[in-house]
């Protein structure tokens, strides 16, 4: 029981050292495959927040002149 508890203490602090292992599938270094896909996954976050804001603050606009329509 002990012995299981510390192997599992191990394991996360080797993780939060940033080893994470080796991918079962892969068969590759898991920081490895994550640099590799960082970089898109940063671009995908950008272009996600960026279209955000140009769909919302058209609304914004518009809720703002309909509240002082409505004399809220």
């Amino acid at each position: 029981m002990i012995h299981g508890i510390f192997n599992m203490f191990v394991g996360w602090v080797k993780a939060f050292q940033g080893d994470f292992g080796q991918s079962y599938t892969y068969k590759y270094a898991v920081t490895k495959l994550i640099g590799e896909r960082i970089g898109n996954t940063v671009w995908l976050s950008l272009l996600t927040l960026i279209l955000t804001y140009l769909i919302a603050l058209p609304f914004r606009d518009g809720c703002r002149t309909l509240s002082k329509f409505m004399g809220r």
